[in-house]
């Protein structure tokens, strides 16, 4: 009969596997995606039956294969960033962060050229990624835990403040009022798009996990429509 220590190596064991497993998990699900494999699914009469890929998503990544959308996005963006980490910072690597703690690193990409709402992961500046998990490095240790989400959320914030700053002290340098205005009223159609579009329950697992952040966005609209109004 196997020890409580020996059933204790067995199930890390298991997690050790499964962590793995993730990053697999993830690039299949890219493969999948980048390739339209999700195409060669059809019917009778040749025509696919998940047409766009958030239909596959939906339909028969989470009803069949039990993965939320969500769920799957957060692992496609794992297994395009998590590699990048041991190449930015060798030392240190951050092998171990949690899938939430590696998604929240996504906004440090720069936006695709042809969609300004997707994200070019593979342009990720080594640099960045470098002072980033350092920043996170050094704040963990500070508060005597391992590196969460939220520690990353907070040093991506910071280090993205610093540097949206600079640049839009350059862009607004004599921007006119209307050129302004039309700027930020493009911003936020794309965000409405953006989720709109969003699959399956994305928005609702968004609201459960920042449910400050839609508060201040509700209560933003709110008040920019009642200011149009006047």
């Amino acid at each position: 009969m196997a020890t409580r220590k020996q059933r204790l190596r067995t199930l890390e064991n298991t997690i050790r596997t499964n962590a793995t497993a993730v990053l697999s998990t993830g690039e299949a699900l890219m493969e999948i995606r980048d390739d339209q494999l999700y195409l060669e699914d059809t019917n009778k009469k040749g025509e696919p039956l998940y047409p766009t890929w958030t239909k596959y998503l939906t339909h028969k990544v989470g009803y069949e294969l039990g993965v939320e959308s969500a769920q799957a996005q957060r692992l496609i963006v794992d297994a395009q960033i998590r590699p990048k980490l041991k190449t930015a910072y060798p030392v240190g690597y951050a092998a171990k962060w949690s899938l939430k703690a590696v998604h929240e690193l996504r906004r440090l990409a720069p936006p695709n050229e042809e969609n300004e709402r997707l994200f070019d992961f593979h342009l990720i500046k080594k640099s960045d990624l470098k002072s980033v998990v350092e920043s996170a490095l050094a704040v963990a240790k500070e508060k005597g835990t391992p590196v969460t989400g939220p520690i990353v959320k907070a040093v991506v914030d910071e280090y993205i403040g610093e540097v949206d700053d600079e640049e839009d002290e350059e862009e607004e340098e004599g921007m006119t009022l209307d050129e302004w205005v039309k700027q930020q009223a493009r911003e936020i159609k794309g965000l409405i798009e953006f989720i709109e579009e969003l699959p399956g329950d994305g928005w609702k697992l968004f609201k459960e996990d920042q449910p400050r952040l839609v508060k201040r966005l509700a209560t933003a609209a709110d008040s920019l429509a009642a200011l149009c109004k006047q």
